[in-house]
């Protein structure tokens, strides 16, 4: 069921203390002299990669999956459920602001300022996009930071904030210059050390274009020419293809594996050294919803519970401590050395593009919006293809075909039949599932049990150690409050 995409739209242009070393990230191996990392700036490149990787997959990942409920703890650890009931700790908000902010950003910045120096455009232009990668989570974490400040301790020590509009609007004017600096016939660029592309820059044009869609999906219901540049950027060359997708791989040799993997490999092995069960459950909600609508996948992100009946799927309440030896737990199949960090997707442009058609927001035909949603269902059932999960053809088409037709749904239905499979396909992807279900109000979900707050989150509070060290920090907020895109 794979298709090859040579362009896209042919109607638009056609537990405790013990675990907190597992989990503790925010190790910078980039610190070095500024000549020395100019001789190979490839190395500094491969090094904010696994750092910014590290953290996603085994921190800022689960946090905000369990938040869009997709997976709970069900007690399983208070490391686990106090994040879950929005109950963050300093460790987490400190890790997490230094992996993307101080480290992540402090070298990418470093790398394109270097780069710059030496005339070589193409590399510049990676460790740019690498900065706005790296934007996305900080702004849709925390709204506001600094941007026109940031980074320039030489000027500015104590940056200020900017709001969450400026950062988004500055980052698109970071993509397209990058996007302008690249030129392929250069033989200039990282290549071996770029553990996404492995310099291909063709890549690395899409990759930037896709991001600006993301951006401007979340912008477009606040600000005009957000919603203006959506027909513009859906005319350049997007990721609508596997071998296009950005990802960071891992792999099977224990230096090199998923964290979340080593986690379990570490604290949830069996007296024969395999590991035993999962400290992640399915919640009730997507349990309701894969049952509902037949999902194949149910059987790909989530195992039954060691005392289940084969085939019994049984979810947690959020924020509960319920859980028991039947309740669904999350997946070896997600659970492996080997599984990606995975950036964007090919399945995520083409969601974006029917919700942008069914909003008005760029031409296109309900029908058109039909095709869009299927080929992007299809792309992420196909993407378990000869890995663990795979699905059977047979079952595969069979939910192609039992989903409805956006002809036949009034507008509100037809959109939530987008989100459904917008908030399906992002399964662990962090981030973009948590902007996803602000922007689109969509599941409609429940506050956790023993929230701290009565409404469900909406941001991070700031790090402590932003706070200590630099006076310009905005006023706390509560983790309820709305982001300017959201309101």
């Amino acid at each position: 069921m794979r298709r090859i995409f040579k362009s896209l739209f042919l109607p638009i242009l056609l537990f405790a203390v013990s675990c907190d070393d597992a989990l503790d990230v925010n190790k910078d191996p980039l610190a070095a002299d500024q000549e020395q990392v100019s001789e190979n700036l490839g190395v500094l490149f491969s090094g904010i990669l696994p750092n910014i990787c590290s953290n996603r997959v085994v921190e800022t990942n689960i946090n905000t999956s369990m938040w869009v409920q997709q997976i709970v703890s069900g007690g399983s650890a208070e490391v686990f459920l106090a994040p879950e009931r929005y109950n963050l700790s300093p460790f987490y908000l400190d890790n997490t602001w230094s992996t993307f902010y101080v480290t992540g950003l402090k070298n990418a910045k470093m790398g394109e300022e270097l780069a710059l120096e030496q005339g070589m455009e193409n590399t510049a232009a990676q460790f740019i996009l690498l900065q706005a990668f790296i934007y996305y989570h900080i702004t849709y974490l925390w709204e506001d930071a600094p941007f026109t400040e940031a980074v320039q301790p030489n000027e500015f020590l104590e940056p200020e904030y900017d709001s969450q509009q400026v950062v988004l609007k500055g980052m698109l004017d970071r993509i397209e210059k990058a996007i302008g600096m690249i030129n392929p016939e250069k033989l200039e660029r990282i290549s071996d050390e770029d553990l996404i592309f492995r310099g291909d820059l063709e890549k690395w044009v899409k990759f930037g274009n896709s991001l600006k869609l993301r951006l401007l999906m979340t912008m477009a219901d606040k600000d005009s020419e957000a919603k203006a540049k959506l027909k513009d950027v859906l005319r350049q060359p997007l990721i609508v293809n596997y071998e296009d997708e950005a990802q960071f791989d891992y792999f099977q040799s224990t230096n090199n594996s998923n964290q979340l993997w080593k986690l379990h490999n570490q604290y949830s092995v069996d007296s024969s050294g395999n590991i035993s069960g999962s400290f992640f459950f399915a919640s009730e909600g997507i349990i309701e919803m894969m049952q509902r609508l037949g999902d194949p996948r149910l059987s790909v992100y989530f195992d039954e519970g060691k005392d289940a009946q084969p085939g019994q799927f049984v979810g947690v309440k959020p924020g509960s401590t319920e859980s028991y030896t039947v309740s669904t737990v999350l997946s070896l199949n997600i659970i492996r050395p080997d599984y990606p960090d995975r950036w964007i997707t090919s399945s995520e442009v083409f969601f974006f593009v029917a919700e942008a058609i069914l909003k008005g927001w760029v031409d296109g035909t309900v029908t058109e919006a039909n095709q869009y949603l299927r080929i992007g269902v299809e792309r992420a059932l196909d993407w378990f293809d000869n890995k663990p999960g795979s699905m059977t053809i047979a079952d595969k088409q069979q939910y192609i075909r039992s989903l409805p037709d956006l002809n036949s749904l009034p507008k509100d239905k037809a959109l939530e039949a987008v989100y459904t499979q917008q908030y399906l396909e992002s399964f662990l992807r962090g981030v973009y599932s948590f902007v996803n279900m602000r922007r689109n109000k969509f599941p409609n979900l429940s506050v956790p049990e023993e929230a701290l707050v009565d409404g469900l989150i909406c941001r991070l509070p700031w790090s402590p150690d932003s706070e200590a060290s630099n006076p310009n920090v905005p006023a706390p907020r509560t983790v309820d409050e709305p982001m300017w895109f959201q309101k």
